[in-house]
């Protein structure tokens, strides 16, 4: 459950209602400070209570949360990733292709998007220095590994603004993507076949 405070030189009382603690004192987590509070869920039955010290900060944001076990997820395996610094010479390109490694093989053994890259870094192409990038890496590191989300793609061409000293002149997207609409009219495997980047 998330709410916000204004400021307060006093410090706030708080007494929550219809919160489903289950058996264990709820924990509010302030965002600002980082601090975490235990919740009093004796002094008013069926009600849990909180007090906050003074603040200034003009927006104060909070987290309540139950912690009972079965809220709890345990992680079992963890899985190294090691990133692909896109801030070398060897990465950077001024014609940016980005695209999914699904598009890399036509069933036949030609990878299509290389060969567009081979004809951008061409003479007749341009003579551009094109690079391929792959969807997945800038999702992982741009979107915090959420597949499908936008950030992936802003955020790596906002990178490459800031980063890069020769400033990408085009940007190509290779593949086709979905709305939120159309993917959840989808049933799940197709919808993975169809939206790409």
């Amino acid at each position: 459950f998330y709410f916000e405070l204004t400021a307060s030189a006093t410090g706030n009382y708080l007494l929550i209602d219809n919160f489903n603690y289950g058996s264990l004192p709820p924990v509010l987590y302030d965002i600002n400070t980082g601090k975490r509070y235990t919740g009093n869920i004796t002094a008013v039955p069926g009600k849990v209570q909180f007090v906050l010290p003074a603040s200034e900060d003009p927006v104060r944001k909070f987290i309540l949360n139950h912690v009972e076990a079965t809220n709890i997820n345990t992680i079992n395996n963890l899985t190294l990733k090691t990133f692909i610094d896109y801030n070398t010479a060897t990465t950077r390109g001024d014609y940016v292709i980005i695209s999914n490694p699904v598009l890399y093989n036509d069933g036949a053994g030609a990878n299509n998007v290389e060969l567009y890259r081979a004809y951008r870094a061409s003479a007749n192409g341009g003579g551009y220095n094109a690079k391929i990038y792959d969807i997945n890496e800038l999702t992982d590191q741009f979107a915090f590994g959420i597949k499908k989300h936008p950030a992936a793609i802003r955020d790596f061409v906002r990178f490459m603004d800031i980063q890069y000293p020769v400033k990408p002149r085009s940007i190509f997207i290779i593949g086709r993507g979905l709305t939120f609409i159309d993917r959840v009219g989808q049933s799940n495997p197709t919808a993975e076949a169809l939206d790409l980047i």
